[in-house]
């Protein structure tokens, strides 16, 4: 019993540890840092911290392209919303370009909304992204979703003046 309980003890003890450090990773750490950890424990990619977050959102924040590139392929949970949105939100605020391509490769929904009933195509217009706008689009973002002020991303780019998303979302037929 003892030996089970001494088992157990270091189990835990060794999950908690690649918990907290994933997160780390997926802010600065590198692919082989996050490589490693999931060799050690695939589980923990799909983690989430006590702020909300998993790894790959954070990846996606931080701009750590090669580790949410990893993270994109692998994880259950792409699409998993945090108090601020999901990964794919948090790059198209970044206007990181490669994170929301590999996000989108991978299958997340462009249309999942945040507590705000917000989409990362809102985030991408209301940021001025033009090429993320462009990257959601082709991948399926409806641009009639009305975000918790009741506006639809036509109205943030006419608010914004931005010709080029303007000209975009208007040869768009979602």
């Amino acid at each position: 019993m003892k030996v089970l309980l001494t088992l157990f003890f270091f189990s835990f003890f060794s999950l908690s540890q690649s918990q907290s450090a994933v997160f780390d990773v997926a802010r600065s750490g590198s692919l082989e840092d996050i490589e490693k950890l999931y060799r050690e424990n695939p589980e923990v990619i799909d983690s989430v911290n006590d702020s909300g977050y998993t790894p790959l959102i954070l990846a996606a924040y931080r701009g750590n392209q090669e580790v949410a590139s990893f993270l994109a392929k692998r994880c259950t949970t792409i699409d998993y919303i945090s108090g601020d949105g999901t990964a794919l939100m948090a790059a198209a605020v970044k206007g990181d370009h490669f994170i929301t391509e590999k996000i989108l490769e991978n299958k997340a929904d462009p249309n999942i909304t945040d507590t705000k009933n917000t989409t990362a195509l809102h985030y991408a217009v209301m940021f001025g992204h033009v090429g993320i706008v462009e990257l959601l689009l082709e991948a399926g973002a409806v641009t009639s979703i009305k975000d918790a002020s009741g506006s639809t991303v036509h109205v943030h780019a006419s608010r914004l003046q931005n010709e080029a998303i303007l000209e975009l979302l208007n040869n768009t037929k979602l």
